[in-house]
Order: structure tokens, then C-alpha cells, then sequence
């Protein structure tokens, strides 16, 4: 009830802000700053069960949620963990002596079927990119895929390639000369997915993140295809076929998707960017992946997902990184309500009804983040072109549904 008193005044306050024509005075800069460290000031305090024993199955392979008394129903577990793209650690419950009493006997047998057929996934997909490879050189194309080269598995249900916007249509049209089906409807601006007959999904990319919910500006399209492009350079000189992306490159892909295709919610992302921070010291170089995301001007970003994976995890932040985080970054990370994180609607139905009130708060959220940490967002273009005319009548139904709640509890 605090929390929404408080995002009530909130909200109250950033309509007054929009509204001003002054807004870009930097009394008006300072006040929209206070306003959104206001906004997200929860705690993991408030964090829900749920939330409780995904963190701990992730960050301690000792936790055990019946001997902590944690109680949660299975199947609320299983969505949480599907939706994170973590089912791994529904392992526990096949596993654990006490866990395993505790459940029944049909949900043991779809964990498990989800579990067996997740590696077989990971096995078929593997095998596939053997002929994706070859397609890609027997045509001279280039492409960088979507993973790390040390990751033992392939995560999701398709094959993520990035490839240049140049060689985009050229690439197509190679994979549909050996009988893939290619659907572009509706993803045009971003990608083209391609499925062969007996069942290999590819997702081809020219733009590696783009949003599920809402779209992008200008100056987010014009970011994403800089680093897009970069990155496909950095990767020239592995020739012809298929080649993964330095770990520096990785990452920077890796956190900026979880800027812009995620919109912050997820784990699965975050626990991949953990486990490579806990990796032996000289595995990334923070100073040359530093140096990389001011290349691209998303120091800031990069920074605030680190310093969040470290705070979700328990996993102490690199040196490098550490010793150049500003306060207000920090602070930001350490703020967030980890339930934002973990417990959200799957991306694809944000437009829903059911969940269009709780997706627009999410997305202002987002928004506000993005205009405190990006340290070269012309604030001009942001009042222009970053959907304020929009978010503007959103406020006033947010308040009002807000105020309904905060009655009805009384």
C-alpha cells in the first residue's frame, strides 16, 4: 500500500513535469531524476516467496526450499522458471529427497519431460548448425551467432544468427533455395525466421534486440545497428561461415538485449552475464569491454546490469568495473524490486488487456531508467521522439487505476 501511495505521488509529479514546457532547465533535469529514485525505491525486503526460492535454487546449490520453509506451489514454480528460461533448476525437484515427497507424481513427470526435452533440443540444434554452416560458406556469407563459444547448450527453441543488413535478402534467399519455409510478416524491420521441413526454426537478424512491447526511436535503432555492425566486424577476419562473437562483444550484446528486446525482466539473461562474471579474472577484459561500450555510448547501461547481477546473485563485481561505477548507478541497481524482475507477464501479451495497465507502468519505468543512466541521450529527441506524448496519456489512467486500488484495499 506504501509503494503505491508513493508511485500515486509519483506519477503525479512526472505528469506535471511532461506538462511544462521548461523541461529541459536543468531544476526540471534534477526534479525528474528525484522523481524516479522515488519511483523505485523498493526492496528486495518485499520480495515474494516465489521470488525467494528462484533466486536461492540459482545462486546456492545447498538451498533446499522445504528445509528453508519456503512453500509454493509447483506449478507456479515451473511458470516462473519456464518464463525465466532458468527449468534447469527444476532439476531440484527430481533430485532432492525431501523435495521430491512433496510433489506430485504428475507434475515430477512433466519436469521431467520438460528437462529431457530441452537436451534433446540442445543436441538436435547443435547437430543442425553443422548444415547451417555449410550454407553460409557454400554461399560466402558471414554470420555471428547469439552465444558465447564456451556455452555447452544452445537456450530456446531456434538458432539466433546475426547477419549484416547488406547480405540480409542474399542470406534468405540461400536458405530458401534448401527448402526452408521463410516468414517475414510483421518482422521485417528486424529479422526474417526460417523453418525447414523437419523442423529447424533460425531466427536471422540484422538488428540483434528490438522490443517485443512498444518499438524503438530513431536514436535507439540508429544505437542498435552501430553495435550490430560492430560487432560483425570485429568478426570479419574468422571468414566465411558461422563464427561467435568475442567475449567482450558477447556481453555487450548480452546486456544491451536485455536493455532493449527484454526490457529488464528476466532472469535467464542475467544468470548468463553472472556466471560469466564468476569466470577466472582473465577470461573478459573489462577494461578493452569499457572501452568497447563507451565506443557505443552505453557505458551506463552496461554498468547498471552488471552492478544488478551482482546484487541478484551475491557475485562480487569485477575490479575493472568497480573501480569506475558511479554512486548514482549503484544505487539505481541496488533499488530495484527484484519481483519486476522475476515475476512478469510472458513479453508477448504485454498488449493484452489483462495485462496492458501493469505493461505501460513497466515500460515508464524502463523509460525513466533510460533517461537517468544514458549519458548522451539528447534530451531534446527524448521529448520528441521517445513516445512522452504517449506516456502522457498513460499517466492519467495509471493514476486513476492506481487511486482504485489504494480504495478498495482501505
Amino acid at each position: 500500500m506504501i509503494y503505491q501511495i508513493v508511485e500515486t505521488t509519483c506519477l503525479i509529479r512526472i505528469k506535471c513535469i511532461f506538462l511544462c514546457s521548461n523541461i529541459r532547465n536543468t531544476v526540471g533535469m534534477f526534479f525528474l531524476i528525484y522523481v524516479v529514485l522515488l519511483c523505485i525505491v523498493e526492496t528486495m525486503k518485499n520480495s515474494s516467496q516465489s521470488v525467494e526460492i528462484i533466486i536461492g535454487l540459482l545462486t546456492n546449490k545447498q538451498y533446499c526450499p522445504s528445509v528453508s520453509g519456503n512453500h509454493l506451489t509447483i506449478k507456479t514454480l515451473y511458470t516462473l522458471a519456464v518464463r525465466n528460461k532458468v527449468a534447469f533448476l527444476l532439476r531440484h525437484f527430481l533430485t532432492c529427497p525431501l523435495c521430491h515427497k512433496t510433489i506430485h507424481p504428475n507434475w515430477k513427470t512433466k519436469i521431467a519431460q520438460t528437462l529431457k526435452l530441452s537436451t534433446f533440443r540442445n543436441l538436435y540444434l547443435r547437430q543442425e548448425l553443422i548444415d547451417v554452416e555449410k550454407i553460409f560458406k557454400q554461399h560466402r556469407l558471414r554470420g555471428v551467432l547469439f552465444k558465447w563459444q564456451n556455452q555447452n547448450s544452445i537456450s530456446g527453441s531456434d538458432i539466433d544468427i546475426l547477419v549484416s543488413q547488406k547480405d540480409f535478402a542474399r542470406t534468405i534467399t540461400a536458405f530458401h533455395a534448401k527448402g526452408y519455409r521463410v516468414e517475414t510478416a510483421g518482422r521485417e524491420h528486424k529479422e526474417a525466421h526460417l523453418i525447414h521441413p523437419r523442423g529447424t526454426h533460425i531466427d536471422l537478424h540484422f538488428l540483434f534486440a528490438y522490443p517485443h512491447f512498444r518499438g524503438l526511436t530513431d536514436y535507439d535503432k540508429d544505437l542498435l545497428k552501430q553495435i550490430s555492425h560492430k560487432c560483425l566486424e570485429a568478426n570479419r577476419s574468422s571468414g566465411f561461415g558461422l563464427s561467435y562473437p568475442t567475449i567482450e562483444w558477447f556481453m555487450i550484446m548480452k546486456i544491451a538485449g536485455y536493455w532493449f528486446n527484454d526490457l529488464l525482466t528476466g532472469l535467464g539473461p542475467l544468470h548468463t552475464i553472472a556466471a560469466i562474471c564468476s569466470q577466472p579474472q582473465n577470461t573478459v577484459d573489462w577494461k578493452k569491454l569499457l572501452t568497447l561500450a563507451d565506443s557505443v555510448a552505453i557505458r551506463q547501461e552496461i554498468l547498471f546490469v552488471l552492478t544488478l547481477c551482482s546484487r541478484v546473485f551475491s557475485t562480487p563485481l569485477p575490479l575493472d568495473v568497480k573501480a569506475v561505477l558511479p554512486l548514482h548507478v549503484q544505487f539505481l541497481a541496488h533499488r530495484q524490486k527484484l519481483a519486476d524482475i522475476v515475476v512478469f507477464p510472458p513479453i508477448q501479451s504485454w498488449y493484452h488487456s489483462r495485462y496492458l495497465h501493469e505493461s505501460k507502468a513497466r515500460f515508464l519505468r524502463f523509460l525513466l531508467l533510460k533517461l537517468v543512466l544514458h549519458q548522451h541521450l539528447p534530451l531534446s529527441l527524448l521529448i520528441e521522439k521517445f513516445q512522452l506524448k504517449k506516456i502522457r496519456l498513460w499517466l492519467p489512467v495509471l493514476l486513476k487505476d492506481s487511486i482504485q486500488k489504494i480504495t478498495q484495499r482501505r
